[in-house]
């Protein structure tokens, strides 16, 4: 009898380790069974109904919500009997407002409506239909001689995307990606749009002047899946989410109001949380964001610390700038007192949740023990922006 070799039991673990990730991302595109007696949402494309296309333009990224007049409006495309199944493309030669050359922004709203609401106003259609709005414009830096400041540049390209799977969704099991963009009408969910981000180019922008008053754009609609339409705004909302993070605590130069043991704890907090993911094997579409978390955290714990690292050949040296102005030093004392009393309350918590959960749940290892009442207690410091009495806003 031949033995089972070492090599042959790794490549066994690594084929269903694949497999089962293999499968993870295929769940991304499996929309989820309306069981018989649930509440459902159907697609309102799935009847083939007759829509027409309409394209916005606006100064403003929410009209009449932010005081907006009618005239801050302007309809630029109308496609009758739009065919939402197939890729279209429009030429437009687009009008750039005043304020939008001055260095201001401008936004597209598109909407597909019947042939009841095709021409009545936009404030009508805003509150009733579903309507995605995008940015044209976007604000690119130029280093000049004293200082950086920023050019409006416009997308000559806007892509956009249509939902149009026959889809049955239960009301309680709706995507977190596609949640916040249902709209429902009848038992039915209105058509969703999306930008479609992953096709956006740096190239594509246009420099904006104050000459500038005609700009030819060409928008590209296309059909899109289920699937391929959730994993866009997946990725999408984790690279946002880390990019603004990221910008916030590249731009602070001074750590005046900032909780160091806050960031200190929420590092810890996030490292077991990914430990816990790790061990309970989650899906890669999770865990991967959350190594990147982890990771981003602890570059934070180095900025409060003022760590210093450099590197002479293979030598690694990492020391601390001690230089720490009045309003931090400020901040660290009355972050300490905060800390004191908080502790009063914590502590005990924590204890009393350690030896129920040690009586009264099963665990196989030591981290899982503790990512409970570590999570719990990170959540206590969600934002810890408003410890400094000198209140300084640098943003």
């Amino acid at each position: 009898m031949k033995y089972i070799s070492v090599s042959l039991i790794l490549t066994l673990i690594f084929a269903v380790y694949i497999i089962n990730t293999i499968w993870t991302l295929a769940e991304i595109f499996i929309p989820p069974v309306c069981n018989r007696g649930e509440r459902c949402y159907t697609s309102y494309l799935a009847s083939d109904p007759v829509q027409h296309l309409v394209i916005f333009t606006s100064v403003k990224q929410q009209p009449y919500f932010d005081g907006s007049s009618s005239d801050a409006v302007t309809k630029i495309h109308t496609s009758i009997k739009f065919d939402y199944r197939n890729p279209a493309s429009f030429d437009i030669a687009l009008k750039v407002p005043r304020k939008t050359r001055n260095n201001g922004t401008l936004y597209m709203h598109a909407a597909l409506l019947d042939d009841a609401r095709l021409y009545k106003q936009f404030d009508e259609i805003y509150r009733t239909e579903a309507i995605h709005t995008l940015p044209l414009t976007n604000d690119v830096k130029k280093t000049q001689t004293k200082s950086i400041l920023p050019f409006s540049h416009i997308s000559r390209v806007a892509p956009i995307s249509i939902l149009t799977d026959e889809l049955n969704l239960p009301a309680n099991k709706i995507p977190g990606e596609f949640y916040p963009y249902i709209r429902v009408r009848s038992g039915k969910f209105l058509p969703i749009i999306q930008h479609n981000v992953l096709k956006s180019r740096m190239s594509q922008l246009q420099l904006l002047n104050s000459s500038t008053t005609t700009v030819n754009i060409t928008i590209n609609v296309s059909p899109s899946s289920y699937g391929s339409m959730r994993l866009a705004m997946h990725l999408l909302f984790d690279f946002l989410a880390f990019k603004n993070d990221v910008a916030f605590w590249r731009r602070k130069r001074s750590l005046a109001g900032l909780s160091a043991r806050t960031v200190f704890w929420r590092a810890f907090s996030q490292f077991v949380i990914f430990f816990y993911l790790v061990d309970e094997q989650t899906s890669m579409l999770v865990l991967v964001p959350a190594g990147i978390s982890a990771v981003i955290e602890l570059w934070k714990v180095k900025k409060v610390l003022h760590l210093r690292i450099s590197f002479t050949g293979w030598k690694v040296r990492v020391w601390r700038d001690t230089s720490a102005d009045e309003c931090e030093r400020s901040t660290a004392k009355a972050d300490a007192e905060a800390m004191r009393y908080l502790s009063m309350l914590l502590y005990p918590l924590c204890v009393a949740g350690a030896i129920y959960s040690l009586v009264y749940e099963p665990h196989k290892r030591l981290y899982p023990v503790d990512k409970t009442r570590t999570d719990t207690a990170g959540s206590m410091d969600e934002n810890p922006e408003e410890l400094d009495p000198v209140k300084q806003k640098e943003e």
